[in-house]
């Protein structure tokens, strides 16, 4: 695993020993991801309530909030419980937005130079779908065990532009 920096590195560690999430993927991508910036740091307890052991959405309309902040909030909690802007109102039945920006689309979060953690967040989040690809190794497991060689969709071809 990659840290962008030693404060970035102890965040981690201090909130999933903090929250026994050694194990948790959910738990572990959030606070890698949260750790990323100063401010996220910072205003963790805004943005992760350690009592009720959950996001608090409230930290998405905080005026401390960046453009750079919001991103990788956004991040955090879409991994964490794939939080899209959106919950479920019990009383209307509905979706509710509480973020109306709509601003979760890999376009809109990635735009950063913060890409090379954000995909480490979403290793940490997907272990059981992260492994090594060497070029021309036929034998990585895709889809559910199948052999990339046995793969019946033509994905068992190298592309290079």
């Amino acid at each position: 695993m990659i840290f962008k920096d030693k404060l970035h590195k102890d965040f981690y560690a201090e909130n999933i020993l903090k929250t026994n999430s050694v194990h948790d993927p959910y738990r572990q991508a959030l606070f890698y991801t949260l750790g990323l910036t100063r401010e996220t740091r910072k205003y963790i307890h805004g943005l992760y309530d350690f009592r009720e052991k959950g996001i608090d959405f409230d930290g998405l309309s905080k005026a401390w909030q960046t453009s750079g902040t919001m991103r990788v909030t956004r991040l955090a909690f879409n991994l964490y419980n794939n939080f899209n802007g959106q919950i479920y109102d019990e009383g209307t039945g509905t979706q509710a937005a509480i973020d109306g920006s709509g601003h979760y689309t890999p376009e809109d979060i990635f735009c950063d130079g913060l890409m090379p953690y954000f995909f480490e967040a979403v290793k940490l989040r997907y272990p059981e779908n992260c492994y090594e690809i060497s070029k021309g190794d036929s034998s990585a497991a895709l889809f559910d065990g199948e052999s990339a060689a046995n793969a019946a969709d033509g994905w068992d071809e190298e592309y290079e532009d």
